[in-house]
């Protein structure tokens, strides 16, 4: 084996000439897909309809205003303010400081804070102490806490 001594010029041309024959450029190196694409609506919503994490939880934080209709599929914690319908297949969590104004449907809910419209539970709906709820209610199991206010009817239905 010789040892030959470079040169920073031999260096240079060492290295032009290494990429030269070992880079081959790539047209998407890392497989990216298009930030802007031409894919039908059919296509995003396909993707949108893959099955959540076992341990997804969705948060509106306190301050956070949503006007409009919400869809989750996973559990739900509300500490803001939503002026429209929900739909959740999980749990849905008002808290102390959250606020719905709508129609809500979902497997289980827990409220703290404020609720008007008709809610609809799949399982059991459990009111704490310092909420308040004005509406329609269906659920299959009810826990009122002293000190909730509760102004409206509940229908209690078995699955």
């Amino acid at each position: 084996m010789v040892k030959v001594p470079l040169n920073l010029v031999s260096s240079i041309k060492f290295w032009e000439i290494l990429k030269n024959l070992f880079i081959v450029p790539i047209s998407n190196p890392l497989n990216h897909k298009p930030v802007f694409s031409s894919k039908s609506k059919s296509d995003e919503k396909s993707n949108l309809s893959a099955l959540p994490s076992p341990n997804a939880f969705n948060t509106l934080a306190m301050g956070t205003v949503i006007e409009g209709n919400v869809r989750s599929a996973s559990d739900i914690r509300v500490d803001g303010s939503i002026f429209g319908n929900l739909t959740c297949d999980s749990k849905v969590i008002i808290g102390p400081s959250g606020m719905i104004e709508g129609d809500v449907i979902c497997s289980s809910a827990h409220i703290e804070g404020k609720y008007k419209g008709k809610l609809t539970v799949g399982d059991i709906l459990n009111i704490r102490e310092n909420a308040v709820v004005t509406g329609d209610v269906i659920t299959q199991k009810l826990i009122v806490q002293a000190g909730a206010s509760f102004n409206g009817s509940c229908v209690m239905k078995n699955k």
